[in-house]
């Protein structure tokens, strides 16, 4: 076989491959994100925009190692809003470089607020497979694996945290050992720390959204049961555009969600829940002006995040019957 050497082709840039790229401060992959013109900036949204469209493409969960909310607000916010905009998809983002404080990561929390989305903190240490080196890498490159492992053990609707479903077995060691009050500290800034423990390993240790409203979609697991809700009631609902709205229509519509809302019931994923599409909401002004209104009513199932467990000392031969 003949052997030849040809030129570097359609480069754009104008930079030298050989040369090394940091990726701190608000560089991110070797690209500028100063300001919200700059080419890297640009860039990432380019990126971002081959996911917005829901129609074309089926996801539910969108992740970007490297972007981080102390350097990068405009690319999280822009990215946030194509997740909100979608209705239908999760948002996975890290608190920040890998030297961040404890201090910096709850400051970098100040201002964002979406139930869309979870950050977490600190970096960790993974083996690379292709150079057998380790490296450390932001939360957010193993964070996917921890949710699609909760799906597989469980449900959308379970926490993807806890020594069952939050367990990181490819992470050697976390970049900070957290403490107990920095753990703390933490979660109250809406932060998932990475927790160590002896003889357990690194764990996940909490399952907030950064919703700064204290209410159910503050957690991971309702926000993912509500998206996993959405897809399946949308799915359905599909087939009714363009039938007649007539109260057959409209009973084969809530005959086949219930079914669906009871076995999430029975899975765990609600307390309770209610399906109405009938004459009470669907008015004769609603008809003709061609709109079929359809309403779930849910209550979804809480986690248990804080364990009280009290210990009572009593006197020799108290008697322990109820």
């Amino acid at each position: 076989m003949k052997q030849f050497t040809i030129p570097f082709q359609g480069g754009f840039d104008g930079k030298d491959p050989a040369n090394k790229y940091e990726t701190n401060g608000s560089t991110l992959m070797g690209f500028d994100t100063d300001t919200y013109s700059s080419a890297g900036t640009v860039s990432y949204k380019k990126a971002f925009n081959t996911v917005s469209n829901k129609d074309e493409i089926v996801m539910n969960l969108l992740a970007a190692p490297g972007v981080n909310l102390e350097k990068h607000g405009t690319l999280y916010t822009y990215a946030n809003n194509i997740c909100v905009d979608r209705g239908d998809v999760f948002f996975t983002i890290d608190a920040g470089p890998q030297e961040q404080s404890v201090g910096e990561a709850v400051t970098a929390t100040e201002g964002k607020d979406s139930s869309y989305s979870a950050t977490y903190y600190p970096w960790v240490k993974i083996k690379d497979s292709n150079t057998n080196r380790y490296v450390w890498v932001p939360p957010t490159t193993v964070i996917p694996g921890v949710i699609a492992f909760n799906d597989k053990v469980g449900y959308e609707w379970y926490a993807p945290a806890g020594l069952n479903r939050g367990g990181l077995t490819s992470v050697i060691e976390a970049k900070t050992r957290l403490t107990h009050i920095e753990r703390d500290d933490l979660y109250v800034a809406r932060i998932n720390p990475i927790a160590s423990f002896p003889n357990v390993g690194t764990v996940v240790w909490g399952q907030k959204t950064l919703q700064a409203l204290a209410s159910a979609t503050d957690r991971i697991n309702v926000r993912r049961l509500l998206i996993k809700l959405k897809e399946y009631v949308g799915f359905v609902s599909k087939r009714l555009n363009f039938q007649n709205n007539t109260t057959s229509e409209r009973t084969k519509w809530v005959n086949t969600i219930t079914p669906y809302m009871e076995s999430v019931q029975q899975k765990n994923g609600l307390y309770a829940f209610k399906v109405v599409m009938d004459e009470t909401i669907n008015t004769p002004d609603d008809i003709d002006r061609n709109i079929m209104r359809g309403e779930i009513w849910i209550q979804p199932s809480r986690v248990a995040e804080f364990i009280i467990i009290d210990f009572n000392i009593t006197r020799t031969g108290a008697n322990f019957g109820a």
